[in-house]
């Protein structure tokens, strides 16, 4: 069980799933229930100040307090997203629209935000404080405390129109893209059509200042300071109920669809049914905890007839077929890929093969190549040996001659002399001179080693 509300209601917000609250003069300052009626989340502002006004989104909650404190958190677990600074007062109004975040401060000022970055897109500077926003499409309109109605430009921030119709501060402001809604302390509802701003209805019932506007739809709802909630239809102004149930001037309303929520000064938040004006829970800080994930991991139950569960069994079936369709096609494909790859293994395995054979091939010239430099330089040296040795055979056949003649030269000595010498022939080629002429040969035709051609020309610089 949660603790009880010990301030008065001062802002109330809706989401498809959670109603929010801003309290003031509570120390629990900002609570959040399920559509059910639990109590799903409690915590207190980040700065410690008085919360003025909350808004949420899915699981994003904007917060405003006093003295300038503007944050968006992340209702799940509390953290702070971004802390949107820059102004000077209270922040009494801030809205989400899509991707941005807009407030209004009694600082005289109108701030956009991203909602992404938390960073400032447009300033507007205002005539007075800014005590309620609204923002949709191209507009952001805003109601100030000196009794106007102000439309501006939400990419520029310029002035498009001023509405002056009310006699007192402006307290509550609402839009959509068919009509503007303001509410005002002169007890007045005020209805405008959209985009020109002109005047449509005005709604006076109201027996006292109106304090909170809310518009979805074709029904607008408004709080007042005598305690009660009207709901109006606003295609033509009719009145269509007054909700009496609070102790208390009524602060704040929120409409989300035909569900109704409104906070007041008897520190209580009422559900109520805006189509038939049934009170549906009072929601006062006791009810029973459930973690707030809960919320967000149940699932709606919808019950259908037999017809629709048959025809959805047979969806269901076609799926789970055509589900089982592209599994076979996507395996076979698989199997396709798998043997394309294996062919291309193959084929590259074959391709080295064929290398090494060639390789091997290359190889084996290259030793038929040596084999036969072999052979021949084998038989270049046989052909110098045979040479060697028929000069030898000569140098012998020489000496066996130059002894036969020293033989006849002897034999002569003793021979009888006659008065004729017969002269000797002498040999034409003489060992000595042979080795001579070799020599010489040899000096006149060894040319030696030829030298070394110079090495190719390189490149003398290679850029990197």
């Amino acid at each position: 069980m949660g603790r009880e509300i010990q301030g008065y209601v001062c802002s109330v917000a809706q989401s498809e799933k959670l109603v929010v609250a801003a309290c003031a003069n509570d120390e629990t300052m900002l609570r959040a229930w399920s559509k059910e009626g639990d109590l799903v989340w409690q915590a207190k502002t980040p700065n410690r100040q008085e919360a003025r006004t909350v808004a949420i989104e899915g699981t994003l909650l904007l917060v405003g307090t006093a003295k300038g404190g503007l944050y968006l958190m992340n209702v799940l677990d509390g953290a702070i997203l971004h802390s949107l600074q820059g102004h000077l007062g209270t922040i009494f109004c801030a809205v989400i629209d899509g991707d941005e975040v807009v407030s209004g401060s009694d600082d005289n000022s109108i701030r956009v935000w991203s909602k992404a970055t938390g960073s400032r897109v447009t300033f507007i500077q205002t005539t007075a404080t800014v005590c309620a926003l609204a923002s949709f499409g191209e507009y952001i309109v805003g109601g100030l405390y000196d009794r106007t109605v102000r439309v501006y430009d939400k990419a520029s921030g310029d002035q498009l129109h001023i509405l002056s119709e009310a006699l007192k501060p402006i307290s509550s402001v609402a839009l959509d893209a068919q009509r503007l809604v303001s509410g005002a302390w002169d007890n007045m509802v005020r209805v405008y059509e959209v985009p020109s701003f002109t005047l449509l209805h005005k709604l006076g019932d109201n027996k006292s200042p109106v304090n909170s506007i809310a518009l979805h739809g074709d029904l607008i709802a408004s709080g007042a300071e005598d305690k009660t909630i009207s709901v109006w239809d606003a295609t033509n102004g009719e009145l269509l109920h007054v909700l009496e149930g609070h102790t208390s001037w009524v602060l704040s309303v929120s409409l989300f669809g035909s569900e109704l929520a409104s906070g007041a000064w008897d520190k209580s938040v009422r559900i109520w049914d805006a189509r038939t004006g049934e009170l549906k829970r009072v929601l006062d800080g006791t009810e029973t905890e459930v973690p707030i994930e809960d919320v967000f991991a149940s699932e709606e139950i919808i019950e259908i007839d037999d017809d629709e569960a048959e025809e959805d069994e047979e969806e269901e079936e076609e799926e789970e077929n055509a589900e089982e369709g592209s599994e076979k096609d996507d395996s076979e494909e698989e199997e396709e890929e798998e043997e394309d790859v294996e062919e291309e293994e193959e084929e590259e395995e074959e391709e080295e093969e064929e290398e090494e054979e060639e390789d091997d091939d290359e190889d084996e010239e290259e030793d038929v190549e040596e084999d036969v430099e072999e052979e021949d330089d084998f038989e270049e040296e046989e052909d110098v040996e045979e040479d060697v040795e028929e000069d030898v055979e000569e140098e012998e056949d020489v000496e066996e001659e130059e002894e036969e003649e020293s033989d006849d030269d002897e034999l002569e000595d003793n021979l009888p002399r006659s008065t004729t010498e017969i002269p000797v022939e002498t040999s034409a080629l003489i060992p000595s001179q042979f080795e001579d002429d070799e020599d010489d040969e040899d000096d006149d035709g060894e040319k030696g080693e030829e030298p070394e051609e110079p090495p190719a020309p390189t490149s003398c610089c290679i850029l990197q």
